[in-house]
C-alpha cells in the first residue's frame, strides 16, 4: 500500500513539473500544437493569427502566440535589410543577416564575378548603381568591367574615353612608344631642375629614372595624379631600398630615403594594378630636413629630464630613431608612442635588448608600442623607435609622424 502511495506521489510530481514547464516563458519551449487554443500552430493561417509556423518558439520570425516578430528572418523586408526570405540560412540567396548574397562584394572597388562595375559604394547615379550594374556605358568609369549584362569585358579603364593615353576610348590597352625606361638599363636620367616630370602609364608600364644627388641628405619623390601610383627605390642590383603606395595626397605615392653622392638610385613608378592600370601623373621631388633624431647610438637624442614627450617623425620606411637616457631613479620606466602608423620600440642596456614591443592591442587596432621596465638609478639606457617592418613579409615600414612619451613612476 505504501508503494502505491509513493508511486502516485511521483506521478503527481512529474505531472506538475510538466505543467510548470509548459507554462514557463521559455522562448525555446515547444509545447505542441494544442497547448495554446488561440494559436493553432498547424501551419494554417487562421483569421486571428498574424502568422503560423507550426511551433511555439519565439525568435524564429513568428512568436509563440502567432504574432509576427520584427527582425531578419520574418519574411518582411524592413529597414536595414536587403532581403528577407523568412529564414536565417546562408547559401539560399539571402544570408542569415538578411543581406543579398549576390551583392556581398559590391562596393569593394573590385569588379568581382557577377558585377558590371564597382566604384567603391552602393549609390546609384554615379555611373555604377547600388547593385554594381553599369549605368550607361561602363567604359570610362575608372573600374575595369569583367563583362556582364549590357557591358563587355574591358582590358583597362582610366576614367575617360580618350585615345592616346594608354587606354583607348573602348577601354582596350594601347601600344605606345615608351616615354621612360622600364629597367635600370634603359632608365631616364632624373632631372632635378624640372619642376615636374610628366609621364603616361600604359597597361603594365613601369617608368624608371636613374637618380644621382650632388649633396648627401634626405630626398623625397612624390606623384600628383587622379590614379593610384606606387613608388619604389632600388639599387643597381635591383634590391628594394624603400617604397610606398599612398603616403602622398589621396592615392598618390611619396617615397623618401637618405641619399649619398656617387651612388645611383633607381626610382620606379607604376600603377597599383600592375597589369592594366593606366593614367597620367606628374612626378616631383623635395629635399627634406635632416633626420630629427640620430640613427645610431653615437648620434642619439639625449633625454635629460622626465617626463619626456616629444613629436618626431620617421623620414622613411627604415628610419631608426635613437634616444639615450640615464635613469634618474629606481622604479618602473614607461616608454610608449602615440601615432596613427605602426611603430616598434625596444630598450637596450649594455648593448643587450632588455625590453621590446610592437603593438599595445591589435584587437583594438592600437598599433602603438608600450614597454614597462623596472630600472635602477643611474642605469644607462638606449631607446630605439622604428616603423614596423618584418622581412620578407613586410620589408619596409611606413614613414610618418609619432610622439615618444617616457615617464617614470
Amino acid at each position: 500500500m505504501l508503494f502505491i502511495r509513493l508511486f502516485a506521489l511521483v506521478l503527481l510530481s512529474s505531472a506538475s513539473a510538466c505543467v510548470i514547464s509548459a507554462d514557463m516563458n521559455d522562448p525555446l519551449n515547444d509545447a505542441g500544437p494544442n497547448a495554446n487554443l488561440t494559436c493553432n500552430n498547424d501551419r494554417v493561417l487562421d483569421d486571428f493569427e498574424e502568422c503560423d509556423d507550426g511551433n511555439r518558439r519565439n525568435g524564429d520570425g513568428c512568436s509563440r502566440d502567432c504574432k509576427i516578430e520584427a527582425g531578419c528572418g520574418n519574411g518582411i523586408l524592413e529597414d536595414g535589410e536587403e532581403c528577407d526570405d523568412g529564414n536565417k540560412r546562408d547559401g539560399d540567396g539571402c544570408n542569415r543577416a538578411c543581406l543579398d548574397e549576390a551583392l556581398l562584394n559590391c562596393g569593394n572597388e573590385q569588379a568581382d564575378s557577377g558585377e558590371e562595375c564597382d566604384d567603391g559604394n552602393r549609390v546609384s547615379g554615379d555611373g555604377c548603381d547600388e547593385r554594381c550594374r553599369a549605368e550607361g556605358a561602363a567604359c570610362g568609369n575608372s573600374f575595369r568591367s569583367p563583362g556582364g549584362g549590357e557591358t563587355v569585358a574591358e582590358e583597362c579603364d582610366d576614367g575617360n574615353t580618350d585615345d592616346g593615353d594608354g587606354c583607348s576610348s573602348t577601354c582596350s590597352c594601347e601600344q605606345q612608344t615608351n616615354d621612360d625606361g622600364n629597367d635600370s638599363q634603359t632608365a631616364s636620367s632624373f632631372d632635378f631642375t624640372a619642376e615636374r616630370t610628366e609621364a603616361i602609364f600604359g597597361c603594365g608600364d613601369v617608368d624608371v629614372w636613374a637618380v644621382e644627388v650632388t649633396e648627401a641628405g634626405m630626398y623625397a619623390f612624390f606623384t600628383e595624379s587622379d590614379v593610384d601610383p606606387i613608388c619604389t627605390i632600388e639599387n643597381l642590383n635591383g634590391d628594394l631600398l624603400t617604397g610606398d603606395d599612398d603616403a602622398g595626397e589621396e592615392l598618390n605615392c611619396k617615397v623618401s630615403m637618405p641619399m649619398e653622392p656617387g651612388e645611383v638610385y633607381y626610382l620606379k613608378v607604376r600603377h597599383y594594378n600592375s597589369e592594366w592600370g593606366t593614367g597620367a601623373y606628374a612626378l616631383g621631388w623635395e629635399r627634406l630636413e635632416d633626420d630629427d633624431h640620430g640613427d645610431n647610438a653615437e648620434t642619439a637624442t639625449v633625454i635629460d629630464t622626465l617626463p619626456y614627450e616629444q613629436a618626431a617623425r620617421f623620414d622613411w620606411g627604415l628610419d631608426f630613431d635613437y634616444y639615450s637616457l640615464t635613469a634618474p631613479a629606481t622604479g618602473q620606466l614607461t616608454v610608449m608612442t602615440e601615432s596613427e602608423i605602426d611603430p616598434m620600440c625596444r630598450i637596450m642596456s649594455d648593448g643587450e635588448v632588455v625590453s621590446e614591443n610592437d603593438d599595445i592591442d591589435t584587437q583594438a587596432r592600437n598599433y602603438n608600442c608600450r614597454m614597462d621596465l623596472d630600472v635602477e638609478q643611474g642605469q644607462e639606457l638606449m631607446i630605439v623607435v622604428s616603423p614596423f617592418h618584418n622581412p620578407p613579409r613586410a620589408p619596409l615600414g611606413t614613414a610618418g609622424p609619432y610622439t615618444l612619451i617616457v615617464r617614470q613612476q
